[in-house]
């Protein structure tokens, strides 16, 4: 069961690892992936700020499992 866990949260992780990088690469050329109606990239940066918290949350999951 937990080894199963672990195999899903390190496929989460990827995938949102992926959706950072998209993110980061798109904000830097001007790019929105999400239109909340903020001012230039805001929103991509508030989709990184949020990759990044899911990631140093699955990681420390990952560590003491």
């Amino acid at each position: 069961m937990k080894v199963k866990f672990l195999q899903a949260m390190s496929i989460i992780v990827l995938a949102f690892f992926a959706i950072f990088l998209l993110s980061f690469v798109l904000a830097n050329k001007g790019i929105k992936i999400f239109d909340l109606g903020f001012p230039g990239v805001v929103e991509n940066y508030i989709v990184i700020i949020f990759c990044v918290v899911s990631l140093v949350k699955a990681f420390i999951e990952i560590y003491e499992a």
